[in-house]
C-alpha cells in the first residue's frame, strides 16, 4: 500500500478509538451505546478502496471483518468503535458501551486481535454478539474437530499444515494422514479462489503453483456431493439471533459452487429455480426432518449470533458440512443488483422477501441487545 496518494492527506490508523458522542442534557434519555469490535489482518495489510471527500477521510477494506448491514450504524443508537491488530497498537481509554458486537469473523486471518478482543470483552464483562471466544474456535479444522463424531453428519477430514514443498503433502499422503482426492487452499481463503482438487499423486505437482513458504493450508478430503441427476447442489443457511434462516440453494454441474454458478444452468430452468424456491418456502421439508434438526444442532453448538453454514445433503443421505463460520457476508436485499452485469436478476427476484427478512432479523437482533445493555454501566479500561 502506497503511504501517501499525491494531493490527498496521508491515511493515518487509529488501532482504538474512543466514542466523540459528547453527554446529552439530563432531560434527553440517552441512546443506547454500540461498540463496533473490528481488525487489522495479522499480515497488517489493508486495502485503500477509494477517498471519501464528503467525511474527508480514506475509506478501507479489512478482510476478515464481516459486512454485517448495509448501513451498521443504526438510527436510534449512538456508536463508538475498536480497532484491534496492526504493528503498532496503542493502548486507550476505551468505553464499551452498552452492548459490542464483534464484526471479526476469521480466525485464519485475524487470530491476533481476536485474541485482543478476547481479552477486551471478558475484562469489561461487556454484553458481546458474536463473542470472540467462539468466533476464535470456527476454522475448518475447528469445525471437524469439533462435530467431526455427529451421527449423520459428513465433516470432511481437514487438516491444516504448512509446507516448505508439494513432496511435504505427498509425504503426508503416502503416510495415510490425508486420503485422496483433497481440497488443497491457503487458510483464510473464500470464494472459492486459489483453491486446488488433487484426485492422484501425479496431480500433487500441480500444486507448484502455490507459494509453500511456511504459510499455512488446509487438506480436505474431498467428499463427491453429485445428485443421481447429475447436479451438486450447495445449500446455505444463515444462523440470526437462535432463528435458522435459508439463504439460497445454487444447483450446477461443477462441485466448485459459488454465486456465480446459478447463471450456468438455474438461470434458463425453471425446475431448478422452483427447487430453491421450496427450499425458501420450507427448509424443514428440502432438507428432511433429521437433517433440518442437525442443521439446527450444529448452530446451537456452535453458540453464535449470527453465522452460517454451507452444506449438502449426500446419496446416502448424510448431510456433507462445507463450512460454518461468521465470515459469510449475507447483506444485499437485491438479487437483480447481483447479477445486473448480466441482465438476469429478474429471474430470481424470488430471494427479495426472504432477504429482508434476514434483514430486519439481524436489526432486531441488536436493537433486543441495545435494550438488554441500557441501564448496565461499564467501566472503561486499556
Amino acid at each position: 500500500m502506497s503511504d501517501k496518494i499525491p494531493g490527498l492527506p496521508t491515511p493515518t490508523l487509529n488501532f482504538s478509538m474512543k466514542s466523540a458522542n459528547k453527554a446529552p442534557p439530563k432531560s434527553v434519555q440517552r441512546k443506547p451505546v454500540m461498540l463496533h469490535i473490528k481488525a487489522i489482518p495479522d499480515s497488517n495489510t489493508i486495502e485503500v478502496k477509494h477517498f471519501d471527500h464528503d467525511i474527508g477521510a480514506f475509506i478501507y477494506a479489512r478482510s476478515g471483518n464481516v459486512k454485517l448491514l448495509d448501513n451498521e450504524r443504526l438510527d436510534g443508537l449512538d456508536h463508538s468503535s475498536l480497532i484491534l491488530g496492526g504493528l503498532s497498537p496503542k493502548p486507550a481509554e476505551i468505553n464499551p458501551g452498552d452492548f459490542a458486537f464483534n464484526f471479526i469473523s476469521d480466525p485464519d486471518q485475524n487470530s491476533k486481535a481476536l485474541d485482543d478482543a478476547i481479552d477486551f470483552v471478558e475484562k469489561n464483562q461487556i454484553h458481546c454478539l458474536n463473542h470472540p471466544a467462539k468466533v476464535k474456535r470456527m476454522t475448518r479444522d475447528g469445525l471437524y474437530q469439533q462435530f467431526g463424531e455427529l451421527e449423520g453428519v459428513v465433516i470432511p477430514k481437514t487438516l491444516r499444515v504448512s509446507p516448505r514443498y508439494d513432496s511435504d503433502i505427498r509425504e503426508m499422503v503416502e503416510a495415510g494422514d490425508i486420503s485422496l482426492p483433497m481440497i488443497v487452499r491457503p487458510a483464510g481463503g473464500h470464494d472459492g479462489k486459489n483453491m486446488l482438487l488433487v484426485e492422484s499423486l501425479d496431480d500433487i505437482r500441480e500444486l507448484q503453483s502455490f507459494a509453500f513458504n511456511g504459510s499455512d493450508y488446509f487438506l480436505i478430503e474431498f467428499q463427491d456431493y453429485c445428485g443421481a441427476d447429475g447436479f451438486y447442489r450447495k445449500y446455505r443457511m444463515m444462523w440470526i439471533n437462535g432463528k435458522a434462516y435459508p439463504r439460497h440453494l445454487i444447483l450446477d454441474r461443477k462441485w466448485n459452487i459459488h454465486g456465480k454458478n446459478r447463471e450456468n444452468h438455474m438461470v434458463d430452468n425453471e425446475q431448478l429455480r422452483n427447487e430453491e424456491i421450496a427450499f425458501y418456502k420450507d427448509p424443514e421439508s428440502s432438507l428432511g426432518a433429521r437433517n433440518y434438526a442437525l442443521v439446527h444442532k450444529i448452530f446451537t453448538g456452535i453458540g453464535l449470533d449470527y453465522c452460517g453454514m454451507d452444506f449438502s445433503i449426500l446419496p446416502n443421505g448424510d448431510l456433507v458440512i462445507f463450512e460454518a463460520n461468521a465470515a459469510m457476508n449475507a447483506v444485499s436485499t437485491d438479487p437483480t443488483a447481483l447479477h445486473k452485469e448480466s441482465l438476469i436478476g429478474d429471474v430470481f427476484d424470488y430471494q427479495n422477501a426472504y432477504w429482508q427478512e434476514q434483514e430486519k432479523a439481524k436489526v432486531s437482533m441488536l436493537r433486543e441487545a441495545a435494550a438488554l445493555g441500557v441501564g448496565s454501566q461499564s467501566t472503561p479500561t486499556n
